[in-house]
C-alpha cells in the first residue's frame, strides 16, 4: 500500500491502494533543477603488438591513465502556460553550467575546465501548433549557436522515468530509452556544450560561453555514444518512503542495462581528431590502413527516483553506475603491421535535485 502524508494531517499517514505519479504544472511554483554528473574512466589492460611481437614499454597487459570529469548544471523554469496539465509554454533561467575534466598521462594530468554558452541565459519554450518544441533565448532572436536551442523540453527531465496509469506497490515499468537518456541530461548535451570552434590565434584553455570567450575541443559528457543505445530498463514502485526536503517520498528502484558497439571515431588531425577522452591520445599518428575490428561497450546503472506524491513531482534521483569499453584496433602499412588493445573500465554517479518555490 502506498503511504502519502498530507499536509492536513502532519505527522500522520494515510494509507491508499493505488496512485497516479505524475507531475503537477502550474504557474503558481517554480521549479528548480540541480543537476550534478561524475564520471571516471580508466585504461586497466592494454597491449601493442608490431609484426606480431609485444612491443616493451608499452601495455604489457597492465593498465595505465585516465580521466575524471564533473559536470554541474542548475535552472530554474517558470510555467507560464499550460493546457489540462501539460505545460505550453514557460521561461527557463540557467544558472551555473560547467565541466571539469581531468586527464591523467602517467605521472602528469592536464585538467581542463569549460564553461557552457547556456551559463547564466534565459530560454523561452513554447509548444507550436505541430506540438514542437521551439526554443529561443530571451533578447536574442540570433544567437551565435544554434546548437544551444536543440533538444529542450518543457517537461522535466525526470518525468519519463514515472509510470503511465495508476501503480501500486511492487508494481514495475520500462522506461523507454528517451527517458533514460534525458533523465541522464545526455538528451541535451549539444545544448549545453556545443561543438567548439578554435579561433585564428589557436587559443585554448578556458572556453564556452558568449560575449567572446574562446571555443576549442570537447567537452561535455563522454557517454554521447548512448544517444544511440538500446536499454534494458526497469522501474519498480517499492513499499518504502524516504524524506527529502521535508517531504516524504515514495521510493521508486531503477535499473538501466545496455551493450553495443561504439560509433566509429574519426582518426583525423587537428580540429578532426577525436579528442573525447576516451579516444586514443597520441600514441601514434594513425593513417588510412588503420582498421577498427572491434569496439563495444557495456553500462549497468542503477539507483532510484524519489516522489512527493503529496506535492506531485519528482524530487530527487540518485544512478550510480558502471561502465566498460573495450577496443581491439589494426593497422597495416607496408613496413609493419600492429594492433592495439584496451580495455577501460569507469564508473559514473548522477544525481538531479529538484526544488520548489512560490512563482
Amino acid at each position: 500500500m502506498i503511504r502519502i502524508l498530507t499536509p492536513a494531517l502532519a505527522g500522520l499517514t494515510l494509507v491508499v491502494g493505488a496512485a497516479e505519479l505524475n507531475t503537477r504544472y502550474d504557474t503558481e511554483r517554480k521549479l528548480t533543477v540541480s543537476i550534478e554528473t561524475s564520471q571516471t574512466m580508466e585504461t586497466v589492460a592494454s597491449e601493442m603488438t608490431r609484426d606480431g611481437e609485444p612491443m616493451e614499454g608499452f601495455g604489457g597487459g597492465r593498465g595505465g591513465g585516465g580521466t575524471e570529469s564533473t559536470m554541474e548544471c542548475t535552472y530554474t523554469d517558470t510555467l507560464l502556460a499550460e493546457d489540462e496539465g501539460a505545460p505550453t509554454r514557460m521561461e527557463r533561467e540557467f544558472g551555473d553550467v560547467t565541466n571539469t575534466t581531468t586527464m591523467n598521462f602517467g605521472e602528469e594530468s592536464r585538467d581542463t575546465d569549460r564553461t557552457s554558452p547556456m551559463d547564466g541565459e534565459t530560454l523561452t519554450l513554447h509548444v507550436d501548433e505541430d506540438g514542437d518544441t521551439i526554443a529561443k533565448l530571451k533578447d536574442d532572436d540570433d544567437p551565435e549557436h544554434d546548437d544551444m536551442l536543440k533538444g529542450h523540453s518543457l517537461a522535466l527531465l525526470l518525468d519519463g522515468l514515472l509510470p503511465d496509469g495508476d501503480v501500486s506497490e511492487g508494481d514495475s515499468w520500462e522506461p523507454e530509452a528517451e527517458a533514460i537518456l534525458a533523465a541522464l541530461g545526455l538528451n541535451v548535451q549539444s545544448a549545453l556544450f556545443p561543438p567548439q570552434e578554435r579561433s585564428d590565434e589557436g587559443g585554448g584553455g578556458r572556453g564556452g560561453g558568449r560575449g567572446g570567450r574562446s571555443f576549442g575541443g570537447g567537452g561535455g559528457s563522454t557517454l554521447r555514444y548512448l544517444n544511440e543505445a538500446e536499454w534494458d530498463a526497469e522501474a519498480t514502485l517499492t513499499d518504502r518512503t524516504e524524506t527529502v526536503q521535508d517531504l516524504e517520498c515514495v521510493v521508486i528502484e531503477l535499473t538501466f542495462e545496455t551493450e553495443g558497439d561504439m560509433p566509429e571515431r574519426s582518426f583525423g588531425r587537428g580540429r578532426d581528431r577525436d579528442s573525447s577522452p576516451s579516444a586514443w591520445q597520441n600514441a601514434f599518428t594513425l593513417g588510412n590502413s588503420e582498421r577498427l575490428i572491434e569496439s563495444t561497450y557495456e553500462v549497468e546503472i542503477e539507483g532510484q527516483l524519489l516522489y512527493s506524491l503529496a506535492e506531485q513531482r519528482p524530487v530527487k534521483l540518485i544512478l550510480e553506475g558502471e561502465i566498460s569499453q573495450e577496443t581491439n584496433t589494426e593497422i597495416d602499412r607496408d613496413e609493419f603491421s600492429m594492433t592495439i588493445y584496451r580495455l577501460q573500465e569507469g564508473t559514473i554517479e548522477h544525481t538531479v535535485e529538484i526544488t520548489a518555490e512560490d512563482a
